[in-house]
């Protein structure tokens, strides 16, 4: 089995305390009134992960994450942890000087 998660969404919120960064990622497939739906995911990234893309993160940027899923026992909800982040597009960089 293997355990990889591919997501490329949106940055909707960062919590820098809890090293959390949500993103909101468009349905690939339509609902029943003719809209994509938008889900938003939590993914947790690594102390190293964090540390070197938090100073370029803005909200609104398309960053590709790929990561795995996991949780530490049962009880607890699964949760995507980020191996790796990409940019993609930043507002940042559209601007010109």
């Amino acid at each position: 089995m293997l355990n990889q998660v591919i997501l490329v969404g949106r940055v909707y919120s960062i919590d820098k305390d809890k090293k959390i960064i949500t993103l909101s990622v468009n349905a690939s497939t339509k609902n029943d009134d003719g809209i994509y739906p938008i889900y938003y995911v939590d993914i947790t990234t690594s102390e190293n992960i964090f540390e070197k893309s938090s100073d370029y993160l803005s909200l609104n940027d398309v960053v590709g994450v790929k990561g795995h899923i996991e949780r530490e026992n049962i009880k607890e909800n699964y949760k995507i942890i980020a191996d790796r982040l990409t940019f993609l597009s930043s507002k940042n960089a559209s601007q010109e000087d």
